[in-house]
């Protein structure tokens, strides 16, 4: 066994080995969750935070970038971002699905064919963007005490699962 003295010497090859070890374990992970495994899918949820509510994280988002175009009775184009109801009414958002979206198909850049970026003359920041379409993915429900519409077949007692039997 090699025993070293308290020195640099020591405190260096303890950072390598401890870098190492974190490199090792972090890589093995990674090859261990790919997307569209399950553990994959439910450790980005829990990584990205709790479910979105929309009123606290996805209201002031439209209040800072989408007005006056779309908050306040603008309705441009027919999208009203005033509050839950008026959202969901405006048929911009297809819960579950933000790729069919055209409220968060329009954020992207560029967009899809057919849509306007949005916003006009601005751009939200990546982690906005997120808050969105994680919102849309949980089922845009008005608030985070809102039964989920959204699940995976897969998984016995979802909701969604339940209603797709049907």
């Amino acid at each position: 066994m090699l025993v070293f003295k308290e020195g640099k010497c020591l405190r260096i090859m303890r950072k390598v080995v401890r870098g190492r070890c974190i490199a090792f374990l972090g890589s093995t992970f990674l090859a261990c969750t790919q997307p569209g495994d399950p553990i994959y899918e439910e450790y980005e949820l829990s990584e990205v935070g709790e479910i979105v509510d929309f009123a606290t994280n996805i209201q002031p988002i439209f209040e800072n970038n989408c007005s006056p175009c779309h908050l306040g009775g603008g309705g441009s184009a027919g999208v009203f971002l005033d509050d839950h109801e008026a959202t969901m009414a405006s048929g911009s958002v297809e819960p579950c699905d933000p790729e069919k979206s055209s409220l968060y198909l329009a954020l992207q850049d560029p967009p899809p064919d057919g849509i306007l970026k949005m916003p006009l003359g601005g751009e939200l920041s990546s982690e906005e963007i997120e808050t969105i379409r994680l919102w849309i993915s949980q089922g845009a429900a008005p608030d985070a005490s809102s039964p989920q519409l959204c699940g995976d077949p897969a998984v016995p007692g979802d909701v969604a699962s339940s209603d797709s039997k049907e």
